[in-house]
């Protein structure tokens, strides 16, 4: 007697709890409470302490070990993508429109500044054409971000100058 799949009547092993393997995985795949609980169990997992420098350690050992008819299935696949895929006129075409290179160009803003709110980030390009060193320049605008330790500091530096300001000022009066 042959088992079907409760879904699409497929025939499904014994060991099956009602679904074939396509079928439980489309089920899976589509209930955003599994979907949740697995975002939130990856960045449980990345959160922890030297997790991401096992991850890179474990790749480097794996590609430092892969075999050589590996290395080679691989460069003969990124050719043939670039001969066959890359080069077709349409991808091309496509990868270099206006409005990709404008979307690139967001993304690596926003991954190189993200630290930096978008109000700020022209200010920063400022301080770096004048010559100011990116580290430097960085410090400044922190100093001007609301929330922040340097912001913070630097508005109580700014409020201990004023004190001290109306301090002399009045034992000047005084005199």
């Amino acid at each position: 007697m042959t088992r079907a799949c409760s879904d699409c009547a497929g025939p499904i092993s014994r060991c099956s709890k009602g679904r074939c393997r396509a079928c439980a995985t489309a089920r899976l795949n589509s209930d955003p409470a599994i979907i949740a609980r697995r975002h939130a169990a990856i960045s449980a997992a990345a959160a922890k302490p030297g997790a991401n420098d096992a991850r890179k350690a474990s790749l480097a050992r794996y590609i430092a070990n892969m075999p050589e008819a590996e290395v080679e299935r691989r460069r003969a696949n990124g050719r043939r993508l670039a001969r066959d895929v890359l080069s077709r006129p349409e991808v091309k075409a496509k990868a270099s429109s206006a409005e990709v290179r404008a979307r690139a160009g967001r993304a690596k803003t926003e991954t190189m500044l993200g630290w930096c709110p978008p109000a700020l980030r022209e200010s920063y390009r400022h301080l770096l054409k004048k010559g100011y060193l990116a580290a430097d320049a960085r410090r400044m605008i922190e100093a001007e971000i609301p929330e922040t330790a340097a912001h913070t500091k630097r508005v109580l530096a700014n409020h201990r100058d004023v004190q001290r300001i109306r301090a002399e000022r009045e034992q000047a009066q005084a005199y």
